[in-house]
């Protein structure tokens, strides 16, 4: 494990985002007492899950993603069969059911996406996520607090979401992108920047998936 990940839980199933949102709602002793049940375990709670969104098909509505009825549908069909891999769109309903805010870094820990169970709700606890370069999470093994929240959004960019890190072009002022650049620690003095070529090179930085 490298040094920056100290602090991190690395649950050891293939489903690496779907444990470390296991351990960070029941906690890491319940988490090694499910010994050798993990796809049942895993399972019950996906069927759980889905039954869930079904009888409230529009709580998904309220995230920083648009969310067809179509997508609804593929999302409860991913809950309903084994998944090798959690996706992001499941983990945003994870967020519904378990009643968490979460804060997922990018491998370079320059930006980071956030999934909030309601719209800024700070009532729910924030767990942290990161994503690794080998396409692995980790969980931090303590909640953030509000400070330190407050904290991150001062200091780290926010992208809109996964598929989109940036708004179009013309919803930047040259300002707002020279703003973005210093959280992203690109050099603005290396050369002059004209506003597309930095605002490529912060679609570069922010790519997620």
């Amino acid at each position: 494990v490298q040094n920056t990940n100290r602090n991190y839980i690395q649950p050891k199933q293939k489903d690496t985002l779907f444990w470390c949102l296991f351990i960070a709602k029941h906690g890491y002793k319940e988490y090694l007492e499910i010994q050798n049940h993990y796809g049942s375990r895993q399972m019950d709670i996906q069927k759980q899950i889905s039954q869930y969104i079904k009888e409230n098909p529009t709580l998904l509505k309220g995230l920083n993603v648009r969310i067809t009825k179509a997508l609804v549908q593929e999302i409860i069909s991913d809950l309903l069969t084994e998944i090798k891999k959690t996706s992001i769109y499941v983990l945003y309903s994870y967020a519904f059911y378990f009643n968490i805010n979460i804060v997922l870094m990018h491998p370079n820990e320059k930006c980071y996406l956030k999934v909030f169970s309601e719209s800024e709700s700070f009532e729910n606890p924030i767990i942290v996520l990161k994503k690794t370069e080998d396409e692995q999470y980790l969980l931090k093994d303590e909640e953030m607090t509000m400070s330190e929240y407050v904290e991150l959004q001062n200091d780290v960019f926010c992208i809109e979401n996964h598929i989109r890190p940036l708004k179009a072009i013309s919803s930047y002022k040259a300002d707002d992108l020279q703003t973005i650049a210093e959280k992203l620690e690109i050099d603005l003095d290396e050369r002059k920047w004209k506003k597309q070529d930095l605002y490529d090179e912060i679609t570069k930085l922010t790519k997620w998936y």
